[in-house]
């Protein structure tokens, strides 16, 4: 089945009823029969840059979806559901996502980053994934500007996602200036300026939370 996987995405985009709904019945049964699995190949499949952007923007969005619901009680049955997933799978569907934030293509990054802050919104008040924050803070860095815009829009999302009671003081500082230093006028880069500007809404209420 995860051969078959960005033919299915692609299908359930299809303007043809009839293979648009068989596409959706093959993905269902498939995340039904293996959930491990069926995730893993969704978050292949957005990390893939040769997948087509149509088939990697789907995976990304049925991975945000099986991560959070607007009901509380589905979206608590979700969050339980993610926790108990294998720790293997987990680290690898995580390892995608981060991967995916360099991805040279906006829709795939864009997608990968707020999977990111949903999985952060989960496993960091369970004291999980301790070295996200770290790793995302070492990727601003990166001299490609599209990864230093992927990694502000992501630090965004998650400053939104997460309560500043389960980050500690230091990382809270350091995303901070991470992100009051890509809006600094010595960035020149317009679209990271933007990100920039836009994750610092989220963080100073992040940071004032915390205070």
């Amino acid at each position: 089945m995860a051969m078959e996987v960005t033919q299915l995405l692609l299908n359930a985009q299809s303007i043809d009823g009839n293979v648009r709904k068989h596409a959706e019945e093959s993905l269902k049964q498939f995340q039904e029969q293996n959930l491990p699995s069926f995730l893993l190949s969704l978050s292949g499949e957005l990390a893939n840059d040769e997948k087509p952007v149509d088939s990697r923007k789907l995976a990304g969005l049925i991975l945000k979806n099986a991560l959070d619901a607007k009901e509380q009680h589905r979206k608590l049955e979700l969050v339980q559901r993610w926790l108990s997933l294998d720790n293997n799978a987990k680290g690898q569907i995580k390892a995608c996502l981060l991967t995916t934030l360099a991805s040279p293509v906006p829709d795939a990054w864009s997608t990968a980053s707020q999977v990111i802050a949903k999985i952060a919104g989960i496993e960091l008040p369970q004291r999980q994934w301790p070295e996200l924050i770290g790793s995302l803070l070492s990727n601003i860095h990166q001299l490609p500007a599209h990864v230093k815009q992927a990694t502000l829009e992501t630090l965004g999302y998650l400053c939104e996602e997460v309560s500043p009671d389960v980050v500690d003081q230091d990382h809270v500082n350091k995303i901070l200036t991470a992100v009051v230093q890509g809006m600094n006028a010595s960035e020149g880069n317009n679209d990271v300026r933007l990100a920039a500007t836009r994750a610092l809404y989220n963080a100073l209420g992040f940071a004032q939370r915390k205070l």
